[in-house]
């Protein structure tokens, strides 16, 4: 009965949110700082974790492949690797603990001194106001943070073969450009976007369940990061069956 219950607060929360998406322009400069605060304070996470996985990645590619796979499949390995799973899969995942935690805390603030409820009191809705800004923006953010994250992965595989594989940066680029498939890069871009609104909405969601004290702003951030972290990996998934005809 609780799943049940949880099931139906959310497709509310969800339906309460798309009743206001006819009126999104009118809070475009909300969004637009939203963007700018959530892509500003995560870029330094996801070049970092990204450039170090396209690192390992292109380390591993070499050692396993050693004595028959050709140089020009390292590069090839790496941003297959990123583009179908790897780029908006840490990505997401990244997000879903930094940027759903904040979501739940900054909101389940709000809910609990009573801003939300003296925004309703002054006819100011906070669905159109506060968040729907916070979910078109994580829609916005998480694919260019995928990108830029894929472009740091692929930096980081060129430098280990650089420098610890001795494979030559030609045939590193090469590899890059060999079999490249743009409905791969396409497919990591929609993921992200999926990961992005699931970032979003539960990040939301449970600021907005947050009730009593500082005790609750708590739990619901370490629970919207469990929850989101969990849909991230399950819409994987599903979105690698519809765009690529296989679980990825």
């Amino acid at each position: 009965m609780k799943a049940l219950s949880y099931v139906g607060e959310l497709t509310l929360f969800i339906w309460e949110v798309l009743k206001r998406l006819p009126r999104v322009f009118s809070v475009i400069p909300y969004i637009i700082s939203e963007v700018w605060k959530l892509g500003v304070g995560s870029l330094s996470i996801i070049l970092i974790t990204l450039f170090l996985g396209g690192f390992a990645t292109a380390y591993t590619a070499a050692t396993q492949g050693e004595g028959y796979l050709p140089e020009v499949y390292i590069g090839m390995a790496v941003a297959k690797a990123f583009f179908i799973m790897l780029g908006p899969l840490l990505t997401g995942l990244l997000l879903a603990g930094k940027v759903t935690s904040a979501l739940a805390a900054e909101i389940g603030s709000m809910r609990v001194t009573e801003q939300i409820d003296a925004l309703e009191t002054l006819a100011i809705d906070p669905y159109h106001y506060i968040i729907l800004p916070r979910i078109m923006a994580t829609l916005i953010a998480t694919p260019i943070l995928t990108m830029v994250g894929e472009v740091s992965a692929m930096i980081g595989g060129g430098i280990c073969a650089v420098t610890l594989l001795h494979i030559k940066l030609i045939n590193y680029v090469e590899g890059l450009r060999f079999n490249f498939i743009p409905m791969e890069f396409a497919g990591s871009l929609v993921k992200s976007a999926v990961f992005g609104v699931i970032i979003g909405i539960i990040g939301t969601f449970y600021g907005m369940k947050a009730m009593g004290g500082a005790e609750s702003v708590g739990k619901c951030a370490t629970q919207s990061v469990v929850a989101a972290s969990v849909l991230v990996l399950l819409f994987d998934n599903i979105v690698g069956v519809l765009m690529f005809n296989y679980p990825i």
